[in-house]
């Protein structure tokens, strides 16, 4: 959902009271290079909220806690454990620019950045 507030389009999503800049959003997540690696992006497509994460990372705990106090439901995608993690980080990185976790993808693909973003 979009809107204006004082003449910037401003993003939220669920009916969450939390707004977000609509510069911040990116384009849809593009089919990846590997096809093992599409069933990923199929995911994110699938999803409203999908979280790629790290489970050391503090920032990646705040963003968790941040959506299940908003009572958003997220997919967690662990890049430590899940396979072809490499390619999967390579291909993220080559998408969002972004060389940190976590990434956090909405409605159904559009990147929205990491804890800070959220």
């Amino acid at each position: 959902m979009l809107a204006t507030m004082a003449g910037a389009s401003w993003y939220s999503f669920n009916n969450s009271t939390r707004k977000f800049p609509a510069w911040h959003r990116m384009p849809s997540f593009p089919p990846l290079s590997d096809p093992k690696l599409n069933e990923l992006r199929d995911i994110v497509v699938k999803h409203n909220v999908v979280i790629f994460s790290k489970p050391q990372c503090p920032y990646c705990v705040r963003a968790k806690q941040l959506f299940d106090e908003l009572n958003v439901n997220f997919v967690e995608i662990d890049l430590e454990t899940i396979e072809n993690s490499e390619q999967l980080t390579t291909q993220l990185r080559a998408h969002t620019g972004w060389k940190t976790v976590p990434q956090i993808f909405v409605n159904h693909g559009e990147f929205l950045g990491g804890c800070d973003g959220t």
